[in-house]
């Protein structure tokens, strides 16, 4: 089984961001890539993500790559039937407040990852945290990715993953066990610009 990559392409107020999955799957051809692509819009879909987000929010496609062995390129997909966007009216929180996601493994290391989920509306918290409402589509998301994946191409699964600069690959997965979506906004930051 490889693993792969797959990157979150979204827009949210003209600004990229991306979510970075990665995914354990014997897929190899670009038709069950594409399957696995569509099976992340069908779990964002089903989990009602677009209601939780403005209309400045959309999430666009996704690239794809082997990170289990070192220099494969980045494949970009677009979902069929096109981009989703936010429904939700109202302001956005900041640019670089996010909703988090904690993930679990019940195994030795790697065993934790986090995702950052930008483009919520303001409404969605209350007195700086977010409601309980919010919190369950987001867990939703991680059941429904699980699921979804695993139609798309049977066997498929989120994994958390350690990745070696020096290598330029991912050296120890893990699958993703357990998850809680966080009730305190984030702080989006990293090394890059990107999420």
């Amino acid at each position: 089984m490889a693993v792969y990559q797959f990157t979150a392409d979204q827009i949210y107020y003209g600004e990229v961001v991306q979510n970075i999955w990665y995914v354990g799957t014997d897929a190899v051809l670009p038709s069950q890539l594409q399957a696995l692509v569509d099976g992340f819009k069908n779990a964002y879909t089903l989990a009602g993500i677009p209601a939780t987000c403005v209309t400045a929010w959309s999430m666009i496609g996704m690239g794809v790559r082997v990170v289990d062995t070192p220099d494969f390129p980045t494949l970009q997909y677009s979902f069929t039937g096109g981009a989703i966007g936010g429904t939700g009216a109202g302001d956005g929180l900041p640019t670089q407040t996010a909703l988090l996601v904690s993930l679990r493994s019940q195994t030795t290391k790697p065993n934790r990852g986090r995702k950052y989920f930008a483009g919520l509306q303001e409404g969605r918290t209350t007195n700086g945290l977010f409601d309980a409402a919010t919190l369950g589509v987001y867990n939703d998301l991680i059941q429904h990715l699980q699921i979804q994946l695993n139609v798309a191409h049977p066997g498929s699964g989120l994994l958390i993953a350690r990745y070696d600069q020096a290598l330029r690959q991912v050296v120890a997965t893990n699958g993703v066990e357990t998850w809680a979506a966080q009730a305190s906004p984030a702080t989006q930051r990293g090394r890059r610009i990107r999420i």
